[in-house]
């Protein structure tokens, strides 16, 4: 009898939504496709309330690779693909690696509009959402959660974006996570976030390699419920670890933590997330005192009036 190993998968693509447009900005067309998952059968509670797919809608769905065969048909070749966060793709390459294909022969040109975003518009060094990208710019946005309304409001997005300028200042950040299987998985669930970040076992491990103790960085942040983190062992291995957090069906919160194994752009990566959050930090701490400082005027100027 065949031995079966166990498969890394954060989640199946149940939803595949798409926009084609020409280099000139018009939209061509538009794509929706349902997906019937193989391995998580059960629609979770969330991800129902929150894009309105039924169990119904997965059940006709179509299967995983019949679909992706079919996007890319309908994508065309020599395609530009556009993401809103590298989320989605990371995800999709998980997919394909468990139904046995080769995630590097998919989409060969692919660019976070998220990064972009932030580099032209928002200037902050964080990860914005659809959402509030949309209201940014001054749209009006479809409803969000569904794969095709996301598509038709990154568009939307785009059509404010100097998509050329931002392709050549592009910082691969999408590739340089994509490492294959984690070297170690868990998820685990706790009661609240402060409990997440005030828990040191997650920035901590057993090195794969030599069995010695890896102490992880402070996390910084990769965006809402993302954080990040390098580590070096004294037998000279580097490891990536990512967490991902999400709201569980009591308000308590699960938390996904992979390790991959480091290098340099990875640690380039890590460290310029981090201080970008350190900026941010210094400029809500400035916000503060100067509005400290505006309130005790109010209260002088109270005081010599009366």
């Amino acid at each position: 009898m065949q031995k079966r190993h166990p498969v890394y998968l954060e989640g199946e693509i149940i939803e595949i939504g798409a926009v084609k447009f020409s280099p000139g900005g018009e939209m061509i067309d538009t794509l929706k496709l349902f997906i019937a998952p193989k391995y998580y059968k059960k629609m979770n509670w969330n991800v129902a309330r929150l894009t309105g797919i039924t169990e119904s809608d997965i059940r006709g769905g179509l299967p995983f690779l019949t679909a992706v065969d079919r996007f890319m048909e309908w994508s065309g070749a020599e395609t530009i693909f556009l993401t809103w966060s590298n989320n989605d793709l990371r995800l999709m390459r998980q997919n394909l690696r468990v139904y046995g294909r080769d995630p590097k022969e998919y989409f060969e040109h692919i660019f976070d509009l998220q990064q972009m975003f932030d580099n032209q518009i928002l200037h902050e060094g964080r990860s914005c959402g659809l959402t509030e990208a949309l209201q940014m710019v001054g749209e009006e946005g479809m409803e969000a959660h569904d794969a095709l309304h996301d598509a038709v409001n990154t568009f939307t997005v785009c059509k404010h974006l100097d998509l050329i300028k931002g392709m050549k200042e592009y910082h691969n950040s999408i590739d340089a996570f994509d490492d294959g299987e984690p070297l170690k998985a868990f998820s685990r669930v706790y009661a609240s976030m402060f409990d997440v970040l005030h828990d040191k076992s997650l920035l901590v491990m057993a090195c794969p390699s030599c069995g010695k103790r890896v102490q992880f960085e402070r996390w910084a942040s990769q965006g809402k419920g993302k954080k990040i983190s390098v580590g070096s062992c004294a037998c000279g291995k580097e490891y990536f670890v990512r967490m991902r957090t999400a709201n569980g069906a009591s308000g308590d919160k699960r938390v996904f933590w992979s390790v991959f194994p480091g290098n340099d752009e990875l640690r380039a990566y890590y460290l310029d997330r981090l201080e970008k959050q350190m900026e941010r930090f210094e400029k809500r701490q400035t916000r503060i005192r100067e509005k400290d400082a505006a309130l005790e005027c109010a209260d002088d100027a109270t005081v010599e009036t009366e």
